[in-house]
């Protein structure tokens, strides 16, 4: 189990963040109770009456710790004009030093970072900070690069999905789902030798694609998964580790092939583990959790001489539903509708 803590969120917003979203957000926040959430208000300096030598200030309150904090900085009338509210915010988080910004007057650095100017999730980035982006009809427009994660409404957000980015950050797998004896997660290059064991035997690849022969062109192929399918789709192809002696024993997950907007399931056992039941009990995880997404229909691709997964689909609930042939090989079809 790859398991995070945030123990640090600060939220920095301006005013255009309506007050109804942080009040609902620093209450979703709140259930966590070792979280420690510090709240900064950057104030529109647009609104201001500015000149040389005036503060513009950055008012910071922190809930539930006790304390506050205020950063405060000069910001020139001139530098301020024809600037946004976020971009003028910017600079006095720039004069200020972008470092001291994440640390309190205890010196607690922030591990998290949830805001609605998109410039300073980046600059979090820099400072090896996670960021959640907040979007509104004011920041709608500005640029998004390098900023994956953002969101319209706090409603529905909670600690998890905040772990989830965090871990997507630094490169941390995501726990898919547990069974009695399995956890299901997604692939990382250390897998690499457990899964060349699952498929040393020739029996493994008969009904399914093998890994490269160049482990280096496997590795690579691992790390672009990672990047471009799990980070992108959310879903994939995973691993399934064994809890008791915590060992890579398959594969199994969802996958779109060419020409379908419909998931498809699939799964590989290693051969030492196979008849346990693994399959079915991985794979039936794997539609409850799809319903949860609230998937509708998944499909089926299999061997019509893989009589393993004829009768592991038959038990499963799949419907046949057509067949075809691919490279040689009869192929059937099945749907089932959770």
């Amino acid at each position: 189990m790859y398991e995070v803590e945030i123990t640090h969120i600060f939220l920095i917003f301006t005013k255009a963040v309506p007050d109804g979203q942080v009040a609902l957000l620093k209450k979703i926040l709140a259930q966590q109770s070792d979280i420690r959430l510090t709240v900064k208000w950057i104030d529109d300096v647009g609104s201001m009456e500015l000149s040389g030598g005036e503060d513009a200030v950055m008012q910071a309150d922190t809930v539930e710790n006790g304390y506050s904090v205020d950063l405060t900085e000069s910001v020139n009338k001139e530098n301020a004009v024809g600037k946004s509210v976020a971009d003028r915010a910017i600079d006095t988080v720039n004069k200020a030093g972008i470092s001291n910004l994440w640390m309190t007057m205890d010196n607690h650095p922030a591990d998290f970072c949830i805001t609605d100017i998109p410039k300073l999730c980046r600059l979090a980035a820099t400072e090896q900070i996670p960021s959640l982006l907040f979007l509104h009809e004011g920041n709608k427009n500005a640029p998004m690069q390098q900023i994956p994660y953002a969101v319209i409404d706090f409603e529905g957000i909670d600690y998890a999905y905040l772990c989830d980015i965090y871990k997507r950050f630094f490169h941390i797998p995501w726990t898919i789902l547990e069974t009695e004896r399995c956890v299901l997660r997604e692939m990382t290059p250390e897998d690499l030798d457990a899964l060349y064991e699952v498929y040393a035997d020739p029996e493994i690849s008969r009904y399914t694609e093998n890994l490269y022969e160049d482990r280096e062109q496997e590795l690579a192929y691992i790390k672009d998964y990672i990047e471009h399918v799990y980070r992108f789709c959310g879903l994939g192809i995973w691993v399934i580790v064994e809890k008791q002696m915590n060992r890579l024993i398959g594969r199994a997950g969802l996958a779109f092939r060419d020409g379908y907007d419909t998931p498809e399931i699939g799964f590989i056992i290693g051969k030492e583990y196979q008849r346990r039941g693994y399959a079915y009990e991985v794979c039936r995880a794997i539609l409850k959790y799809c319903k949860d997404l609230d998937m509708k229909t998944i499909r089926v691709v299999y061997q019509r001489e893989n009589l393993a997964s004829v009768e592991l689909c038959k038990k499963l609930g799949f419907t046949i539903t057509g067949s075809f042939t691919e490279d040689g090989k009869d192929m059937v079809t099945g749907e089932i509708t959770i």
